[in-house]
């Protein structure tokens, strides 16, 4: 069920926000089924290194004053993550980022392999900008068990991505979606950047607090997306499992605030998310 929603939210293009809804209500009901809480994450975006190549003025990398250093996710911390969503009865998405390019880790293909083996009911997505995508390295992703790729086409004039990826587009193209980011506006992450033109959230609440869990490649479970800063962090994979920190009350605290549309941090105060 949970692939053949997938497959119907990258290919329908006009009728995709019906999907996501519906994708969203499917979890929904599985996870108080499975949890007791229908507000369970189901996205892990783990962080499995630190840097990016780009500097993209609406990306809060983009103010950092000095380079960032490239820190990657110990293969054992991965593992362990992995383990601990084998342990729950995952079957969600796994990403491989935060605000990092993940092709830049040449480890990537071995990652997803391990996901297929372990959480074989798991989808893995990777997001990118395309600009270190070849086509073996496509053959090596795709053939290690990767799902969809969405790529990210920073470019002022449209076509220059697929013109250059065309061969793997020609191959995989059922697999990869293009996302034009000056197609539609674009979020402030939490108020870390000022972009032009704020995509509102008009519903008043934020789904991405609880739907989508953030592990930075030291292990820290982070509040959302958004936290570029870090600012807040409900603990370590390495010294707790993702239930008890997922269940922390300060976190369950936060979340409940922030989906009843009540800002919780000041970070939420800023986002456009909830302007």
């Amino acid at each position: 069920m949970i692939k053949i929603l997938n497959k119907l939210v990258i290919k329908s293009g006009i009728n995709q926000k019906f999907f996501v809804s519906l994708y969203r209500l499917y979890f929904n009901i599985i996870n108080y089924i499975k949890y007791r809480d229908p507000y369970m994450f189901r996205i892990v975006a783990i962080e499995i290194s630190s840097y990016c190549n780009r500097k993209c003025s609406y990306c809060p990398v983009s103010k950092e004053t000095e380079k960032i250093p490239k820190m990657f996710m110990e293969i054992d911390l991965f593992k362990k993550i992995i383990k601990q969503l084998q342990d729950i009865n995952f079957n969600g998405s796994i990403m491989y980022h935060f605000y990092n390019e993940p092709l830049l880790d040449e480890r990537l293909p071995e990652f997803i392999s391990y996901v297929d083996a372990n959480l074989p009911k798991c989808n893995s997505r990777v997001f990118t900008s395309g600009d270190f995508l070849t086509p073996h390295l496509a053959d090596s992703l795709f053939n290690a068990g990767l799902h969809d790729m969405v790529i990210t086409d920073h470019n002022l004039k449209p076509g220059r991505v697929e013109k250059r990826i065309a061969p793997i587009l020609d191959k995989y193209g059922d697999k990869i979606s293009i996302n034009r980011l000056y197609d539609r506006p674009i979020l402030n992450r939490g108020g870390a950047v000022e972009v032009a033109d704020l995509e509102k959230n008009k519903k008043g609440n934020c789904t991405v607090v609880y739907e989508e869990l953030n592990i930075t490649y030291t292990g820290d479970v982070l509040l959302c997306s958004s936290d570029y800063h870090r600012s807040k962090v409900y603990g370590n994979i390495n010294e707790k499992n993702i239930l008890d920190i997922y269940n922390n009350d300060d976190y369950v605290k936060a979340r409940k605030s922030i989906i009843s549309g009540e800002p919780y941090y000041d970070i939420c105060v800023d986002c456009n998310y909830f302007q």
